[in-house]
C-alpha cells in the first residue's frame, strides 16, 4: 500500500500570511505526484517545468518584475556601485597569456570595465602588438564569450570556440595565422572543451549532439567527429557514437558518456567510454594514425580501480594524480611504452594537509601544484628528462598565487600573485633559470591598490561538525570589526565534486568583498564535506547517501560564527549556487531559524525530479542514480521543495537563474520560490530573479561592466537588506 507522507499536504495552504503580505504574483497548483519505492509525492508546480509553455514564461516574467521592484526600494546599492565604478575608472590593465610559439605571444588584454574579450599577438622581438579578434566584433551585435581557443601543433592555425547567452554550445571557427584571416571552416553548437587538434594539424575532432541537446536522454545524440580543415562540416567523419563505444567498452548507462581527447599528446589519442563526474572510470588509446581508420585497435591505459585523476605525457612515461590509498591524492609514475597505472611508482604520497589539486607542463617539466583548504598554495616542479624534483626558489615567499603556462613549447610562465585584500599583479617566471621578474610586459598597470585594503585581514580554522569532524573555514573581515555578535556575516559554501573551492566570492580579492567588509562585514567560506578540500575522502563523505553531511556541517560552522560572536542569527546570511543549491536549500530548510536570509544561484533544489532533467543523467555518479533504492534515498533527502513545511517561518531567500542555464534547468528555483511563497509564514521576501538573456552565470548580455556589477551584486544586496545591515534597507 503506497504511503503518504507530509508533502501530501503541504500545498493546502498556498495564500498565507507571507503571500499576503508581500502580494506575490498568482501561481496556479496541479494535481501532479511521483512514487518512488512506495512513498508518493506531491508535486503542484510540476507545470513550471515547461518552459516552452509561454504561460510558464510570463509567470517568470512576473516574478522578475516583482522581484526588481521590491530592490529598487534599498538603499545603498548606488553607493556601492559608484565606489566601483571610481575602481573601474582607473584604467588597470594586463596582459593574460595564452600560449607563446617559436615567433611571437597570444594574450588577451584585460582592463577593467572591458567585458569583451580581445586576443592580441606580439612578436618575440617586436613591441607592436596586433589585435586578432575583438569577441564582441565576430557577429555584429552578438556579444560572444571566447569558450576555448588551442593553437595547432604547427602553429599555422588555432580554433576558438565562442558562446552566446551563456548556451555553453559555442560555434567554432578556424583562424589563419600565416596569412591572418578566418578560414570559411565553423560547426555550430559544439560541445564545450570536447575540441582536440590531431597531430598532424590538418584537422580536428569534436563532440556534437545530433538530437535535442535539452531532452532527458540527450546523451545518447552524443557523437564524436573529425572535421578536415578546409572542408564543409558536412562531410565531417564520425569517429564516435554508442553503436562504437560498445564495442571498445559496453556502455553502462545514460549516466556515463564518451570522452575522446589527446591531452596534448603527439603520440596518441586517449577514450574514456564511461565517463562521469566520479573516479571509476576505465581509459583507453590508440596511436594517432588511427584516428581515420575504420576499425580502431584500443588499448587498455588504466582501469577504474587505479583512481585516476588526471595524467601528463613526459618524454618516458606518464605522471598522474591517483586517489587511490586512503582518500588522499598521490602522484605516480608508470612507464609510456608499458603503462601498469595500477602498479606505478609514488612520486609524491598522499598529504593529508595540502592536497594535490592538479598538474600542468610546459615544454621542460611538470608542475605539481597543491592546496591548502583552497586557500593556500604551493607548487614542486619536475624535470621532464630526469625525472627529478628542481628547487625553484624564485616563487618562495608567495603562498596565495596562480601560475599560468603558456604551452609545451617554452618553459616561461606568468605568476599572479593573488592576495585577499589587492588586485592580483603578475611576474614573469622562468623555471629553468629560476628567474621571477617584474615584467612591465606582463605586470599589472594601473591601480593596484584600494583604499582600506590594510585592514582587511583573514582567518583560516577548523570547526568541529555534530560527529567531531573538523571542518576548515576561511573568515574575511575588517580588523577594526569588533566581534560582538552585531555584525552582518555572509556565509558562502558549495561543497561537490570533490571541488576545492579556491576560487569563489569570499576568498580572492574582489572590490565588491572590500568595499563590503569596510562596512563591517563579515565574509566566511566553510569548506564542507563533498569539496575536495581534504581529499577524495572528503569528497565522497558528502556525496549520495553521505550528503546531509555537507549541510550538517554548513549549520555547525553557523553556530560557531554565532556562538564566537562574529554575528548572530538575525543578521547570518547563507549563500551557494549551482551544486551548491542542495546545500543552501537543505541547509535553510533544515533550520530555518538559524538565518535571517539567504541565496541560491542557479541552484539544485529539485533532485527528486532528476528525469526531467538532462544534466542529472550526467550527475548520477556523485547525486545517486534514482532507479536504485537506496541512492534515490539520498536524492530525497537532498531535494529541498519537498522538505519545505507549511507554517514554518523561513528566511528571506533570493533565487537568480537564467533562462538559458544548460546546466540547471531554472524550473528548479521556481518551484522552490514557490513552494516558499505559499508556505512560509515568518513574512520575510521570496524573490526570483531570472535573467532572460543568460545562463549558468548570470549576465552574458550586459552592454557595461557596471551593469554587470549591479546584476550580479543583487543577491548581495538583498542578503545585506534582509540581514538589517543599516545602509541597505528601504528609503
Amino acid at each position: 500500500m503506497t504511503r503518504k507522507i507530509l508533502q501530501t499536504i503541504l500545498f493546502l495552504v498556498i495564500w498565507g500570511n507571507s503571500n499576503a503580505q508581500n502580494n506575490y504574483p498568482k501561481t496556479k497548483t496541479v494535481d501532479s505526484s511521483d512514487t518512488y519505492f512506495g512513498v508518493t509525492y506531491k508535486d503542484p508546480y510540476r507545470w513550471l517545468e515547461n518552459l516552452k509553455d509561454s504561460t510558464v514564461v510570463n509567470w517568470f516574467k512576473e516574478q522578475k518584475e516583482f522581484a526588481d521592484k521590491k530592490m529598487e526600494k534599498i538603499d545603498g546599492i548606488d553607493s556601492v556601485l559608484n565606489q566601483i565604478q571610481h575602481f573601474l575608472d582607473a584604467k588597470t590593465w594586463r596582459r593574460e597569456p595564452y600560449f607563446k610559439t617559436t615567433s611571437g605571444y597570444y594574450y588577451m588584454m584585460s582592463k577593467r570595465g572591458q567585458l569583451s574579450q580581445k586576443l592580441y599577438y606580439k612578436a618575440i622581438n617586436d613591441t607592436t602588438e596586433h589585435l586578432i579578434f575583438d569577441t564582441w566584433n565576430i557577429h555584429s551585435g552578438m556579444r560572444y564569450e571566447l569558450y576555448d581557443i588551442a593553437l595547432s601543433p604547427d602553429e599555422k592555425y588555432f580554433f576558438a570556440a565562442f558562446d552566446k547567452n551563456g548556451e555553453e554550445y559555442p560555434f567554432l571557427k578556424v583562424y589563419d595565422v600565416v596569412n591572418k584571416k578566418w578560414l570559411k571552416d565553423s560547426i555550430p553548437n559544439c560541445l564545450a572543451g570536447s575540441i582536440n587538434w590531431t597531430s598532424n594539424s590538418k584537422g580536428f575532432f569534436y563532440k556534437y549532439n545530433t538530437g535535442d541537446r535539452t531532452a532527458p536522454n540527450a546523451t545518447e545524440n552524443e557523437v564524436v567527429k573529425y572535421h578536415t580543415l578546409f572542408t564543409s562540416n558536412t562531410s565531417d567523419k564520425l569517429i564516435m557514437d554508442d553503436r562504437i563505444r560498445n564495442t571498445i567498452e559496453k556502455k553502462i548507462s545514460n549516466a556515463y558518456h564518451t570522452w575522446v581527447y589527446t591531452n596534448n599528446s603527439l603520440k596518441r589519442i586517449y577514450c574514456i567510454p564511461n565517463s562521469g563526474f566520479g573516479l571509476d572510470k576505465n581509459a583507453y588509446y590508440i596511436d594517432n594514425a588511427e584516428l581515420l581508420n575504420p576499425i580502431k585497435q584500443w588499448k587498455k591505459l588504466y582501469s577504474a580501480t587505479d583512481s585516476v585523476y588526471s595524467f601528463k605525457e613526459a618524454n618516458n612515461g606518464y605522471y598522474f594524480i591517483s586517489a587511490k590509498g586512503k582518500g588522499f591524492k598521490s602522484l605516480r609514475y608508470t612507464p609510456y611504452n608499458k603503462p601498469d597505472f595500477a602498479n606505478a611508482k609514488i612520486i609524491f604520497p598522499e598529504d593529508s594537509l595540502w592536497q594535490l589539486e592538479y598538474i600542468d607542463e610546459t615544454k621542460s617539466y611538470i608542475l605539481v601544484n597543491y592546496s591548502k583548504y583552497g586557500f593556500l598554495n604551493k607548487t614542486i616542479f619536475i624535470d621532464k628528462k630526469t625525472g627529478k624534483e628542481i628547487n625553484v626558489s624564485a616563487i618562495n615567499g608567495f603562498d596565495r598565487y596562480s601560475i599560468w603556462t603558456m604551452g609545451t613549447t617554452t618553459d616561461e610562465c606568468v605568476l599572479y600573485n593573488e592576495p585577499v585584500n589587492k588586485p592580483k599583479s603578475g611576474f614573469l617566471l622562468n623555471i629553468a633559470d629560476n628567474k621571477l621578474i617584474n615584467n612591465d610586459f606582463w605586470a599589472t598597470h594601473g591601480q593596484t591598490s584600494v583604499d582600506g585594503s590594510d585592514d582587511i585581514i583573514t582567518e583560516l580554522i577548523e570547526v568541529p561538525s555534530y560527529d567531531g569532524t573538523l571542518v576548515p573555514m576561511s573568515i574575511m573581515r575588517n580588523k577594526n570589526t569588533k566581534l560582538d555578535g552585531n555584525n552582518v556575516c555572509i556565509l558562502w559554501g558549495y561543497g561537490a565534486y570533490g571541488i576545492l573551492g579556491k576560487e569563489n566570492y569570499f576568498n580572492e580579492f574582489n572590490i565588491s568583498n572590500n568595499l563590503f567588509v569596510q562596512r563591517g562585514v563579515v565574509l566566511v567560506h566553510a569548506y564542507v564535506r563533498g569539496g575536495g578540500e581534504k581529499g577524495e575522502a572528503w569528497h565522497q563523505a558528502g556525496m549520495k547517501e553521505t550528503k546531509p553531511n555537507s549541510w550538517k556541517d554548513f549549520i555547525a560552522c553557523a553556530e560557531y560564527l554565532i556562538k564566537n560572536k562574529y554575528t548572530q542569527s538575525s543578521k547570518l546570511a547563507c549563500f551557494g549556487g549551482s551544486a551548491g543549491g542542495v546545500l543552501i536549500g537543505r541547509t535553510i530548510t533544515e533550520r530555518p531559524d538559524l538565518f535571517a536570509a539567504a541565496t541560491i544561484q542557479s541552484g539544485t533544489v529539485n533532485l527528486i525530479r532528476s528525469k526531467a532533467w538532462p544534466n542529472l543523467i550526467n550527475n548520477y555518479p556523485e547525486f545517486g542514480n534514482p532507479d536504485i533504492e537506496s541512492e534515490m534515498k539520498g536524492v530525497i533527502e537532498m531535494d529541498a521543495v519537498i522538505h519545505v513545511k507549511p507554517n514554518t517561518k523561513y528566511p528571506a531567500v533570493y533565487f537568480a537563474t537564467g533562462m538559458n542555464d544548460p546546466r540547471v534547468p531554472l524550473w528548479m528555483s521556481g518551484k522552490m520560490a514557490a513552494t516558499l511563497q505559499a508556505c512560509s509564514t515568518s513574512g520575510k521576501p521570496v524573490l526570483l530573479y531570472t535573467n532572460f538573456e543568460g545562463g549558468h552565470n548570470g549576465d552574458a548580455n550586459a552592454a557595461t561592466a557596471i551593469d554587470k556589477w549591479r546584476t550580479s551584486l543583487k543577491m548581495i544586496f538583498f542578503l545585506l537588506w534582509q540581514s538589517g545591515h543599516k545602509d541597505f534597507q528601504p528609503n
